[in-house]
């Protein structure tokens, strides 16, 4: 039985998922587990908005002392590259030119130099049709903060 918010949801219905820096606090295999599971749940015409946390961008100390302020509290965050967040949507069509873009550039045109100070991907995704075949897990990916333990 799922639970009472989920069983409300119309299933006839398209859905939107959002996943906001959810993904770098899973490890990959339970951030391949949750996107297949909704890929297998979400109704035809549902889409995910989804950000991940990068290290693309960011000098490597301080993206090395992020890491460590969470796993000081026992908390494990992974920022993922582009390529790797790539590799978990690998199932799902990215819409908007099929690219990740950062979060500072999402559809925000500006008259400013530009700043981008997110260290974060965003995307907009649908999930493949019922009845495709499913893209095999992954192996193991190396985040970069592993790297850096």
């Amino acid at each position: 039985m799922p639970p009472p918010a989920i069983a409300k949801l119309e299933r006839d219905r398209p859905i939107a998922v959002l996943l906001h820096d959810v993904l770098p606090y899973l490890g990959d295999d339970d951030a391949n587990t949750l996107l297949e599971a909704l890929t297998d749940w979400l109704p035809l015409g549902s889409v995910l908005s989804l950000t991940h946390t990068t290290a693309d961008f960011a000098r490597e100390a301080l993206m090395e002392d992020l890491v460590g302020l969470y796993a000081d509290v026992g908390i494990s965050f992974r920022p993922r590259t582009a390529a790797q967040v790539r590799t978990l949507l690998a199932a799902w069509t990215i819409l908007d030119g099929g690219e990740l873009v950062t979060t500072a550039e999402w559809h925000s045109p500006s008259t400013y130099a530009r700043l981008d100070q997110s260290h974060a991907y965003a995307a907009i995704a649908t999930p493949p049709p019922p009845g495709t075949a499913p893209v095999p897990a992954p192996a193991r990916m190396t985040c970069a903060s592993e790297v850096a333990s």
